[in-house]
């Protein structure tokens, strides 16, 4: 009779479209196809390594001798075998040691054909490699891109992220020259200066319209490009290796500002991956490229501004001391015949009228270079420039400054730049005598404070013209402080500015009190 098990083997063999195999180990095969109404050629199968894969037959070969070895096991491996066609196909192999059933005596093994399955999940799991490997390059990219404030640094750093992103070596970016209308290269990758400019004639006016009226990429094979006398930029693309061209326009505030293009060294057209990858990148760079342009444009605004600031000071200062200086000279000069007895005391006033305009002159030129602060610290850069201002304009300056704070140089900058604007303000308006300037710490935060008992003002007064308030409330904020102006008619004024600090960043000691005078 039939045991269960070998009931079960025979119901599966009937119904399933799967192939199954008995190998006896002994000469039972008579009877095994008695029981089971088949013939020994139908059941018996040969388990040969030859046609096992070579990368799965260590496996399999393991799995095999473990179920011969153990009667009643069963055990289920996956692997790939040659077809009479020589393709691969993988197969589930699910084997039983059923030597020990009277009714079977063999190792049953059925193997099902499942090489659409591997095929569709190793495809998947290729498409999410891809796409997350996509996805971690933009990020790259995005992080790269976001520190490049100035355009040509947005324009190299996306040829040099292609590479990342798109997996190529050679990539340009070209940019239209409105006055000339023609697209020139301005940064490149994988390629030197002599081949930049031999492709640059490819990129005319014709064929950057078409990519840039398109806003899609544009894919163009080596092969179909026929070598001119006019452009040999075919040979230098051959001479790289590449075959295909793909290029994408790179948008600024709705107009095409740049065209991207990238080379591969295949004669294909762009995959959805790679389009996607393309279209993508050049949306990063294109509105990187918006905000280096802003940068840029406040950065000119601040240079303006700076400009006119000085013209004013050198004519107010500097100018009127030469000016004075030249009258007084010529004064002593006429003088010197008819009038000898004068000479000395023109000559003093001259003297006098020069140490004033060198004064001003260093006190500007230290407005001009705040990279001392680097070197010399804020606490220096706000002693030189207490000093500066009571060489100037006759104040007497108290200071009392703590240790130098740890804080980054841009913020110093602010705290220095605020403090300036104070000073100047009361120097030019409040027509007061003694200022104090104090920088401590105080409960975890960093206080600059500059007091002066001048005539005053109202707080909620307009001001046209006049944008010093306005400045030193944009730099308090911009490095996470707050700003307090104190004043009222015939009360003086006082600036306060409260900059949060961690403890780590906390200077230490006592303010040191010195008077200026």
């Amino acid at each position: 009779m039939v045991s269960v098990i070998g009931a079960l083997w025979l119901l599966l063999r009937e119904h399933s479209d799967d192939v199954s195999s008995a190998l006896v180990p002994d000469a039972g095969t008579a009877r095994l196809s008695r029981l089971l109404g088949y013939e020994p050629a139908d059941l018996l199968g040969s388990f040969s390594l030859d046609s096992v894969h070579p990368d799965d037959r260590g496996s399999v070969s393991r799995a095999w001798a473990e179920l011969v070895d153990h009667a009643g096991q069963v055990a289920t491996f996956r692997y790939r075998v040659k077809q009479d066609d020589h393709r691969w196909r993988w197969v589930d192999a699910t084997g039983a040691n059923l030597s020990g059933e009277p009714s079977v005596q063999a190792v049953v093994i059925n193997r099902r054909d499942v090489t659409d399955e591997v095929e569709n999940q190793l495809r998947l799991e290729h498409e999410v490699a891809l796409r997350t490997r996509e996805l971690e390059s933009l990020y790259r990219a995005d992080s790269i891109l976001r520190r490049s404030l100035r355009i040509s640094d947005v324009l190299q750093a996306t040829v040099d992220v292609a590479a990342d992103v798109l997996a190529v070596e050679h990539s340009i970016v070209f940019v239209h020259d409105g006055l000339h209308d023609r697209w020139l290269p301005r940064a490149s990758c994988g390629f030197d200066q002599q081949d930049v400019w031999r492709l640059a004639p490819a990129f005319d006016s014709q064929s950057s319209g078409t990519i840039v009226s398109s806003g899609l990429p544009l894919g163009q094979s080596v092969d179909s490009i026929a070598p001119s006398e006019s452009w040999d930029g075919v040979e230098v693309l051959r001479k790289h290796g590449i075959r295909s061209v793909f290029s994408v326009p790179l948008v600024v505030a709705n107009e095409a500002f740049a065209v991207f293009s990238v080379f591969n060294a295949a004669p294909r057209a762009l995959t959805e991956t790679e389009r996607r990858s393309l279209l993508a990148l050049a949306e990063r760079a294109g509105m990187a490229i918006e905000t280096a342009q802003l940068y840029e444009a406040a950065r000119e605004k601040a240079a303006l501004e700076e400009r006119q600031k000085l013209a004013r000071e050198l004519h107010d200062s500097v100018s009127q001391a030469l000016y004075a200086i030249g009258l007084t000279a010529t004064a002593a000069s006429r003088l010197f015949a008819s009038d000898p007895a004068r000479v000395p005391f023109l000559m003093d006033d001259v003297v006098r009228l020069a140490e004033t305009g060198l004064t001003e002159m260093r006190s500007l030129i230290f407005e001009l270079r705040p990279e001392s602060i680097e070197s010399e610290g804020l606490v220096g850069a706000l002693e030189k420039q207490a000093a500066a201002v009571r060489a100037r304009h006759g104040l007497l300056i108290r200071t009392a400054f703590g240790s130098e704070p740890q804080l980054p140089l841009n913020t110093k900058q602010a705290l220095y730049r605020i403090a300036q604007e104070a000073l100047h303000n009361t120097a030019k308006h409040a027509q007061a005598k003694l200022v104090d300037l104090e920088l401590r710490t105080n409960e975890g935060e960093l206080l600059l404070r500059i007091a002066d008992d001048g005539h005053g003002f109202q707080t909620d007064g307009k001001f046209p013209g006049h944008l010093g308030l306005k400045s030193m409330r944009e730099r308090a904020v911009a490095m996470g402080a707050t700003l307090d102006v104190r004043s009222s008619p015939q009360a003086g004024t006082e600036v306060r500015v409260h900059l949060p600090l961690a403890s780590s960043l906390t200077p230490d000691g006592a303010p040191a009190v010195s008077l200026s005078s």
